[in-house]
């Protein structure tokens, strides 16, 4: 797989239009339908795109290990591939690149160890998660981005989530048509959303069935 994402990367073309930012053209990595082991993480430059045919799943063996990482991310997307276990399920790392856009769409997320999404060091980052569902991941969503928005996405919780927030958030985040359902546990000390940015929030469903499960922790002045 790695080969396959390096290949699509040597086949890059592109260019830096006048006065602005560059641009390229490069082959989608393409996973037809199937279960694909890994033991490592699998590493994305700034525009290589993931998509997945017939919904095929990739299985970390290691849950010490990421299973994709995108450094230096700049034009990516994911699309129509199911992640099971591992550390994080997709780490995005940009280091100040102006214009970075990342899209996540039409993917299914299942017990990530950590936080299924997780950006670092990703100012001047548009990021789009689209039409995915979560399920049993610790947790859900870590953003970073000068702007996150989330939509017509599915959310069940791990039930041995303690201490910890569902989302958090320290930049700028937009949730709509969110429908969550909690697996509660009201010692634990759960929460929907731990908000240090700003948070909006149109149509959402924030369940807490069983328990109290806090919607919104709210740090910012």
């Amino acid at each position: 797989i790695q080969a396959a994402i390096a290949a699509a990367g040597n086949a890059k073309d592109g260019n830096q239009y006048p006065g602005s930012v560059w641009y390229a053209t490069q082959p989608v990595v393409l996973f037809p339908p199937g279960a694909y082991r890994i033991t490592d993480t699998l590493r994305l430059g700034g525009y290589d795109r993931l998509r997945g045919s017939g919904n095929p799943r990739i299985v970390q063996s290691d849950n010490e290990k990421d299973i994709v990482l995108i450094d230096s991310a700049y034009k990516n997307s994911v699309e129509g591939l199911s992640f099971i276990d591992g550390r994080r399920a997709i780490s995005i790392n940009t280091h100040n690149l102006d214009t970075s856009h990342q899209v996540i769409q039409g993917c299914q997320f299942y017990g990530s160890h950590d936080c299924a999404i997780h950006t670092q060091d990703s100012p001047s980052t548009l990021l789009t998660i689209d039409s995915c569902v979560f399920l049993s991941c610790m947790s859900v969503l870590s953003n970073s981005c000068d702007k996150a928005t989330m939509m017509d996405c599915w959310i069940t919780t791990h039930p041995e989530m303690a201490k910890r927030a569902v989302i958090e958030n320290t930049d700028a985040l937009h949730l709509e048509r969110v429908l969550g359902v909690p697996l509660t546990n009201w010692e634990a000390d759960q929460r929907w959303i731990d908000n240090y940015g700003s948070v909006s929030c149109v149509r959402v469903r924030f369940g807490g069935e069983g328990a109290g499960f806090c919607a919104v922790n709210n740090y910012a002045k």
